[in-house]
């Protein structure tokens, strides 16, 4: 070869034409005569161009089963098996991917966030050691130089879950799931009264269904009745003698021709306790902005006491997202729905047996270390 390439004229070949017993050679041919070389050759382009494919549509075009959020973006990646998940994932664990676990700037991108009020005195460091895989904004509402606050510290939670729903209204995520900040609450849907569990249970395909849904099943508070708002009854506000059901009503009857004058006053209101509650942004984008500006503002310019208030708007928020206002589930469907416990024993239309125990009030101080099992509190275990 050295030869011919110093003396090309050597190994010169007249063109000629070729007759049909003799097909011309292309050059793939000339530099692999050997079948076996060009069918691996082959074999091997085949398989690099089904990768390349294969590769583009898991990183740009994929949704829910590969990394990338369906808009040309590589975001998160979701596993569908229990390997490899963190202590606390649920069923619709997507670990962040390419980005921090609590990103300085949220996007629409964002699938869940937890939307978390509390109060300086209020631990919530559990969210993040039980559940990094989520967004979270953790508001401070009594607290002007935290991170996140509320401009003024009125109306409970309220107003923490307005101020983000104006603040970050068009930057929405899929699910938002607010709630509490304390861990250990009397209302929350557990035995011992335990966010974790709740929370870990929760199904957030449930919520995509049905654009809403509280985190609780029990019919105990809340549900099947909770009140019966009477306009003509608004003088009980002042009325001494009037319980505190009384005024409740009265109070609601009034706040809720001034925050939703394009419906009308409901005869019969009910849903579960406790304000805490996920939503889909579809469902919280049926009200425009302006409209939650003026929920705020009636929440701040009211004279109604916090009790009152806070409460209008714990019976209120299921409305405001769309639901009848008469919203109770079965419990049998909404802990095998909601929660994935659909093997529990002894289950009525209001509750089941070894679910939830009703002890109103603030629990004892390091329950469950301190308190199970004294004042009426359950005891531990009492559900095994």
């Amino acid at each position: 070869m050295l030869s011919s390439l110093l003396n090309p004229s050597a190994d010169f070949k007249p063109r000629v034409r070729l007759g049909p017993q003799q097909p011309r050679m292309g050059a793939f041919q000339q530099h692999h005569g050997d079948p076996r070389a060009r069918r691996r050759s082959r074999q091997f382009y085949l398989f690099a161009a089904v990768l390349g494919i294969f590769l583009f549509w898991w990183y740009y075009l994929s949704d829910g089963g590969g990394v990338g959020n369906g808009k040309g973006g590589i975001s998160r990646i979701k596993l569908r098996g229990q390997h490899g998940m963190p202590p606390g994932a649920g069923s619709d664990w997507v670990p962040s991917f390419g980005q921090p676990v609590d990103p300085p700037h949220r996007s629409s991108h964002n699938k869940v966030e937890l939307v978390v009020a509390s109060v300086k005195n209020t631990s919530t460091h559990w969210l993040k050691e039980f559940f990094p895989h989520y967004a979270k904004s953790i508001y401070v509402s009594d607290d002007p130089e935290a991170k996140l606050t509320v401009p003024m510290n009125k109306g409970r939670e309220s107003t923490v879950y307005l101020t983000y729903i104006i603040d970050n209204y068009d930057t929405l995520p899929e699910v938002m799931i607010f709630l509490h900040g304390s861990r250990y609450q009397w209302h929350n849907e557990d035995p011992m009264y335990d966010g974790v569990p709740m929370l870990q249970n929760f199904r957030i395909p449930y919520v995509r269904d049905h654009q809403f849904a509280t985190l609780r099943c029990t019919w105990e508070l809340g549900c099947p009745h909770e009140m019966s708002p009477d306009l003509a009854a608004v003088s009980r506000l002042t009325d001494p003698d009037a319980d505190d059901r009384a005024k409740t009503e009265a109070a609601y009857a009034k706040a809720f021709t001034e925050l939703f004058p394009d419906l009308q006053l409901p005869d019969d209101v009910a849903v579960h306790c406790g304000a805490q509650f996920a939503v889909t942004r579809e469902a919280v984008k049926r009200r425009p902005k302006r409209d939650y500006v003026r929920y705020r503002q009636w929440l701040w310019e009211t004279d109604l006491p916090q009790q009152y208030s806070g409460r209008v708007f714990e019976y209120a928020w299921h409305i405001m997202m769309g639901m009848p206002s008469k919203y109770c589930p079965d419990a049998r469907d909404c802990f095998c729905q909601k929660f994935g416990l659909c093997n529990l024993e002894g289950c009525v239309e209001h509750g089941c047996p070894k679910r939830y125990k009703f002890k109103f009030g603030l629990l004892p101080k390091d329950w469950p270390d301190v308190g199970p099992g004294e004042d009426g509190w359950p005891e531990k275990g009492w559900a095994d």
